[in-house]
């Protein structure tokens, strides 16, 4: 056949089915390899992976943790500073009405220790309103050696004498428990002498509208002159705390 003998053939195909034989093994072989390697490269790959996975969770959890224990601390610091700011507020509230408390007593104890005064309004309504009694006679007492009384008593005095009253005098004298404020009083018998008594009422009703008396009260005084209206003018009253 084509110019061979059958034994030539033979030969040849044979060696052809031998070459194709080890080529197909070498071939199986370096397949097989070829698997091996890349079954090994592939975990190799994987295991870089999972160990690259487990580097970053293991970093991950540690960065997590610190963040979570610096948070903490800021917590905690920022509670403190805010417990610490309540208490600063609070020990600052409590300063505050210290202060406050003390600037009204030394604001009550210059009122107490500040002389009385007639104000100008107090003047109007005392001499307006006591001219319909004017002759009406008046002794003005204040307690001896009290000079600030003494002082007001004299300014009373004067405004009894710009109504026109018929003003005794400023006298100074010793009392059996000292009054304070100003009291007016008549001998118990001028309740029934209107004249009397209507220009004491009348005195009482001016000095309570001016602000100068806290009360309308007339007293009664046993050794008084008759006919006489009696002032006396007493210690100045304590300024309540406010």
């Amino acid at each position: 056949m084509f110019g061979m003998s059958d034994d030539a053939w033979l030969r040849f195909v044979s060696i052809s089915y031998f070459v194709a034989a080890s080529l197909a093994a070498i071939f199986t072989i370096v397949s097989i390899a070829a698997g091996v390697l890349q079954y090994r490269i592939s975990n190799k790959i994987s295991d870089d992976k999972d160990r690259a996975l487990a580097v970053y969770q293991r970093e991950s959890g540690e960065k997590l943790a610190d963040a979570n224990t610096k948070a903490a601390v800021a917590n905690k610091s920022a509670a403190n500073a805010q417990l610490e700011a309540a208490n600063a507020n609070e020990k600052a509230a409590v300063l505050a009405n210290q202060t406050a408390h003390i600037e009204a007593e030394n604001l009550r104890l210059k009122r107490q220790i500040a002389w009385r005064a007639i104000e100008p309004e107090q003047d109007r309504i005392i001499v307006s309103r006591l001219k319909k009694y004017a002759g009406a006679k008046l002794l003005i007492m204040s307690i001896i050696g009290d000079s600030e009384g003494l002082n007001y008593a004299s300014q009373v005095a004067a405004e009894m004498r710009a109504a026109g009253w018929n003003v005794a005098g400023v006298n100074q004298g010793v009392f059996t428990g000292n009054p304070v404020g100003l009291v007016v009083a008549i001998h118990p018998d001028d309740r029934g002498e209107a004249a009397v008594a209507s220009a004491a009422v009348g005195m009482v009703e001016a000095f309570v509208d001016a602000r100068l008396m806290p009360a309308r009260v007339i007293e009664s005084k046993g050794d008084a002159e008759r006919g006489t209206i009696y002032l006396i003018v007493g210690a100045k009253p304590p300024i309540a705390r406010g």
